[in-house]
């Protein structure tokens, strides 16, 4: 089975991703913004980017790395550039947010999660570095890369 195999099958996952948040009603107009639907949002603007705007050199650059589907690697890496928002440190910062992540059923222990006080880009970098050496990434393209997200706003870390 593949991963979004269980998406189609397992409601809980599906509740649970449902209710991960990306900007606190507060930030967003007075609505919240799913995570979800920002991450997507990100990848199609990404699309965009590469349809109307991207140097051709850029566009080659990013083909060579990935076989000839550099579109769909830059969308890749633009859409998961705030995956450490889905980490607990970042779900617990806004109380609203936080109680819909729980009653979807997943927690977290708080006098843990107050000790280590991550940025959601430096945790998106440190969980996209442990997947990708997961997923049988070599180690070159993962030192590339993984910084990428780690500071998308602006502290790109050794």
């Amino acid at each position: 089975m593949k991963w979004h195999d269980a998406l189609d099958y397992d409601p809980v996952v599906t509740r649970q991703l449902g209710a991960l948040w990306g900007k606190s009603r507060q930030k967003a107009g007075g609505r919240t913004n799913l995570l979800l639907s920002h991450l997507l949002d990100t990848a199609a603007v990404a699309e965009q980017i590469w349809d109307n705007y991207l140097a051709p050199s850029t566009k080659r650059v990013l083909n060579t790395l990935s076989q000839g589907r550099g579109r769909l690697f830059f969308a890749w890496l633009c859409g998961i550039h705030d995956c450490g928002k889905a980490t607990p440190a970042f779900q617990r910062v806004d109380p609203e947010g936080a109680e819909a992540v729980r009653r979807a059923g997943l927690s977290w222990l708080e006098p843990v999660v107050q000790k280590a006080r991550w940025r959601h880009d430096k945790a998106g970098g440190t969980l996209l570095l442990r997947l990708l050496k997961e997923a049988g990434w070599q180690a070159e393209q993962i030192a590339w890369l993984w910084p990428l997200v780690a500071g998308h706003h602006g502290t790109v870390p050794s």
